[in-house]
């Protein structure tokens, strides 16, 4: 980087920047590119900006409800001044509901977060157009997220109208077909076994745990 002077100053410290992976299990927001995918691009994001990484664990969570507890935590490090720059693969890795996304636009407003650097893009701190703009793409997701969860629910609702099982057949089952709609059939190799662990339980002499027990090491279930 250069000095006022317009000499390099190599001995410049970096920049200090959390690196955010995040990949949801929900299945309303499943992420096509895979952790060691979003860390591959991020290695090359931090290398091009010359920054001093923090990489943070990567996140299973979906982004739609609040409580991810890596994010939380990022925000709280961000908040006592640790680092004020964000890596991360897109925007909507960092937020698909309210109260995330506007944490995040006031850290850019109050310069808490001085930049956050995707792949497509950067959003500063001294733009408000980029933290307008950002603010926008929160929203998108978050409408995203709306519209899929309802597309879902539509769905299900269908199915139970139909009088379908909508999901995978729980233990003691399998997933069939009864006339023209899937359903549920008793698994033939387990659904003895299940039977036997309610018979079990219905004594009123096992706690929980022993059931539990009694299912997985006697049961093999």
């Amino acid at each position: 980087m250069e000095n006022s002077t317009g000499w390099i100053a190599m001995n410049e410290p970096k920049q200090k920047a959390f690196v955010y992976l995040r990949r949801s299990q929900d299945r309303r927001d499943r992420q096509v590119l895979s952790i060691e995918g979003q860390r591959k691009h991020l290695k090359k994001i931090v290398n091009q900006n010359n920054l001093a990484p923090i990489w943070l664990p990567p996140e299973s969570r979906s982004a739609h409800q609040t409580g991810r507890p890596v994010f939380n935590q990022m925000m709280e490090r961000i908040e006592g001044g640790e680092a004020r720059v964000i890596v991360t693969w897109t925007a909507n890795r960092l937020a698909r509901n309210a109260l995330d996304g506007g944490r995040i636009t006031h850290g850019l407003q109050t310069g808490q977060l001085l930049k956050i650097i995707t792949d497509g893009r950067t959003y500063s701190s001294a733009s408000t157009d980029d933290q307008f703009l950002i603010q926008i793409e929160f929203g998108m997701s978050k409408k995203f997220s709306d519209d899929n969860s309802k597309a879902v629910k539509r769905g299900n609702l269908a199915k139970y109208e139909r009088g379908e099982y909508p999901g995978n057949a729980p233990i003691g089952y399998v997933n069939g077909k009864i006339g023209h709609n899937n359903n549920l059939l008793p698994d033939p190799d387990r659904a003895k076994l299940v039977q036997s662990v309610f018979n079990e339980a219905a004594t009123g002499k096992y706690t929980l745990n022993e059931i539990w027990i009694y299912a997985k090491e006697v049961l093999g279930l």
